[in-house]
């Protein structure tokens, strides 16, 4: 996404230039070069005027073809917009990152190697002043504000949350670990695919994101980690799951070649994943009880992405195209969309594991849909 994009297609809600103007800080603009020359200047002078209260401070090219490419491209950025070039990224594939579905290839799979690091700094402190961006970013004159979201005083530790870290599931953000261990929680770590149980004394259970669909098999073959998932349940451990942990707590998980295997069952819902595009947008989620993760009458909103399905009661039709499908195999929880659409999913319901015959489970966040069409169901469940 570039420093423009954000909530919405008129104004900059959400998006980075957002957040440097509230902090203040100079921004430095990463401009592809890879296929044109003196023509990037028009690039940089349009993303310049495009909002002048920016504080643009200077410009790192990409994808520069060699010496007499950078010739033709930074002269005249440097003329045309009074930025000054700091330095540029040259066109070589093995810097390259691979890539899948979803994003980059994480790093606990073991592809990625420690060479691919050493040789982008290299490239990096060769190519590129960072002394002089370092100087920029001293001149940032963002102003001081209150912890308001870390405790002012250390907290005692005062629960033990085990949290899925392994091949599978290992999309975290760190600031929110450090959070859960700011408020008193230990964060213990425990494997889906090679652990036989949870780790002992565990009050609460956190399930990620990751690739599940690459380790279908295995996290499937693991039935004593099913099990020891679904007693914890029993006897009330909350759990908090969301994309990839969503899809683990499932009735099945099909797998990139199609073969569905087995999860957890704790949820009536089988996901799968399609050839089509992934899909972006933004949606506004507000609780609708007082269960934990979402208050009663707490609205939120965030970016979501992978899916687009519609509901109607058990059958499901696609909205748009969609990388993943999640589709209910049990009863369902209907919603009325902000668009309109009648919408049905059980897979953001937060309750305590469905006892045989149940109807429909008491849903705990409504979902209000944003204009860029239905999006991402399976990004939030909790089972307290």
């Amino acid at each position: 996404m570039g420093v423009f994009d954000g909530h919405s297609s008129l104004s900059e809600d959400g998006s980075t230039a957002e957040l440097a103007k509230l902090i203040d800080a100079p921004v430095v603009l990463i401009a592809d070069a890879s296929k044109v020359a003196r023509s990037v200047a028009a690039e940089v002078l349009g993303y310049q005027q495009f909002d002048p209260d920016l504080r643009i401070a200077g410009v790192v090219l990409n994808g520069v073809g060699g010496p007499r490419h950078l010739e033709f491209c930074q002269p005249q950025v440097e003329a045309t917009t009074g930025l000054p070039v700091l330095g540029y990224m040259p066109r070589r594939p093995d810097l390259v990152q691979p890539e899948r579905h979803l994003g980059l290839i994480p790093t606990v799979e073991g592809t990625v190697a420690r060479q691919w690091y050493d040789t982008l700094i290299e490239q990096v402190e060769e190519t590129i002043d960072l002394d002089a961006i370092l100087r920029l970013a001293a001149g940032s004159n963002s102003p001081p504000a209150p912890p308001v979201v870390y405790p002012a005083e250390e907290v005692p530790k005062r629960a033990r949350i085990g949290v899925a870290q392994d091949m599978a599931f290992s999309f975290y953000y760190q600031d929110s670990l450090d959070l859960l261990e700011a408020w008193g929680a230990e964060i213990v770590p425990f494997s889906p695919i090679e652990d036989e149980g949870l780790p002992p004394g565990v009050g609460g259970l956190y399930l990620g994101g990751g690739f599940p669909e690459l380790f279908a098999r295995e996290l499937s073959e693991n039935r004593p980690m099913h099990t020891a998932i679904r007693n914890a349940v029993d006897r009330g451990v909350p759990v908090y799951a969301e994309c990839g942990g969503l899809m683990y707590l499932g009735d099945s998980l099909a797998d990139q070649d199609g073969v569905n295997h087995p999860m957890i069952g704790l949820i009536p819902a089988a996901s799968g994943m399609s050839n089509a595009r992934l899909t972006l947008g933004y949606r506004e989620v507000e609780g609708a009880d007082r269960r934990p993760a979402a208050p009663g009458g707490t609205a939120g909103a965030g970016g979501t992405s992978s899916t687009g399905q519609r509901w109607s009661g058990n059958r499901t039709r696609s909205s748009r195209s969609t990388v993943w499908w999640t589709r209910a195999t049990g009863p369902t929880v209907s919603s009325r969309a902000a668009s309109g659409h009648r919408t049905s999913t059980s897979t953001w319901a937060a309750t305590r594991r469905w006892p045989s015959g149940s109807s429909t489970p008491a849903p705990n966040i409504r979902v209000r849909w944003g204009k860029a069409g239905l999006s991402l169901v399976h990004s939030l469940y909790v089972i307290h």
